[in-house]
Order: structure tokens, then C-alpha cells, then sequence
């Protein structure tokens, strides 16, 4: 009985933990197309089109299912829940700081990130390289091809990743 009134009391005090639905979490766009919409359902009009796999995007509410989500530039809208997945990527906010300072960065990035096939772009935690990811080693192939002959002055490998 004693123990019984111990979990008791400890749900009573932690209620608020143990039954609450956690409300802002970080999930990622499944697909390489995910509609945006301005309110919970199909039947509401499309506000914009994110074209980009992985995406990290912060859930701030949800309705059924549907979440309302918020990007990392403040876009928000609402997005139905099977076009999102656990999150497995993120947005390093340091890159600003480093293409504000060396705008010919940004450039690279920004060509890489246009290329096709292309899964995503970053620039590494060090700063010291920018690394873009393929769906395949022909699209990388490709890439640092078309990436020399724009680009000829950096040095650019391709490599499995394991």
C-alpha cells in the first residue's frame, strides 16, 4: 500500500511530465517535395513547396494529422504528418557568419547546392571544407566534373562514404 501511494504521489506531483504531449520537437521532410499548406487539411490551399529531402523543421503544433511547422528561416505552415520523419540532419547557423565574411563560399555552396541529385551541401564543422552529398557516384562524378571546369582554382575529390 505504502509503495502503491509513493507512485502515486510522484504521478500526481510530475503529472504535467507524464501525461503532457511534448509540443515543439524537430522533425525532417521525407520526400524531396513536401506541399506546405496554409491550414490543417488537404482542402486547404498550398502555400508554398519545400523541394529539399531531410529539411529540419520545428513542429509547433498539430491537428490530427497534420503539424504546423516553422523552418529555420521562419516559414511556417502546415504539413501532413506522413511527409515527416525523425530528424537525421541539421543547419549549422555558424555558416552565415563564415559566407558573410567569405561571400565566394556562399558561391560554392550555392552552385553545389543547384547540381542534380544533390542530397545536401555543408560546410564542415571546422570551416576548412564544403561537403555535398549524392544519391549516387555517377551524380558525384558528374558534379565535381561540372564543379572543376566553373571552379578550376579548388581542389575537389569524390569518396565513398561509409
Amino acid at each position: 500500500m505504502q509503495k502503491f501511494l509513493i507512485i502515486l504521489f510522484f504521478l500526481l506531483l510530475n503529472s504535467s511530465y507524464v501525461f503532457s504531449d511534448e509540443k515543439n520537437y524537430f522533425l525532417s521532410l521525407k520526400k524531396n517535395k513536401v506541399y506546405v499548406r496554409y491550414g490543417p487539411g488537404k482542402n486547404y490551399p498550398i502555400k508554398y513547396i519545400y523541394k529539399k529531402k531531410f529539411l529540419p523543421v520545428k513542429v509547433i503544433d498539430k491537428k490530427e494529422n497534420f503539424r504546423r511547422i516553422i523552418d529555420h528561416k521562419k516559414n511556417s505552415g502546415w504539413i501532413h504528418s506522413i511527409m515527416l520523419t525523425k530528424p537525421n540532419s541539421l543547419i549549422v547557423l555558424e555558416e552565415k557568419i563564415v559566407f558573410k565574411k567569405y561571400p565566394n563560399l556562399m558561391k560554392l555552396k550555392l552552385f553545389l547546392l543547384k547540381l542534380s541529385n544533390v542530397i545536401f551541401v555543408r560546410m564542415s564543422g571546422s570551416g576548412s571544407s564544403i561537403l555535398a552529398y549524392f544519391y549516387s557516384k555517377k551524380a558525384a562524378e558528374n558534379a565535381r566534373r561540372k564543379f572543376k571546369k566553373k571552379f578550376n582554382s579548388y581542389w575537389c575529390i569524390t569518396s565513398k562514404t561509409i
